[in-house]
């Protein structure tokens, strides 16, 4: 039993968290990608998730 719990306790802590910002979540959706049509719905996507903060953030 003691045993589960600990196996349980170390797979919950390796598990990734969401994004907390926009940053973040551009960071973590956007990866490597070289389609602009994919960057743009990450980026809208990530504006959905987090609008206060992305209405700070100056994007060209």
């Amino acid at each position: 039993m003691k045993a589960m719990v600990l196996l349980s306790c170390l797979l919950c802590g390796c598990v990734p968290s969401e994004p907390k910002t926009y940053e973040d979540c551009l960071l973590r959706h956007l990866g490597s990608t070289t389609n602009g049509e994919a960057a743009k719905l990450v980026h809208r996507a990530c504006i959905g998730k987090y609008p206060r903060a992305a209405a700070t953030s100056k994007t060209r």
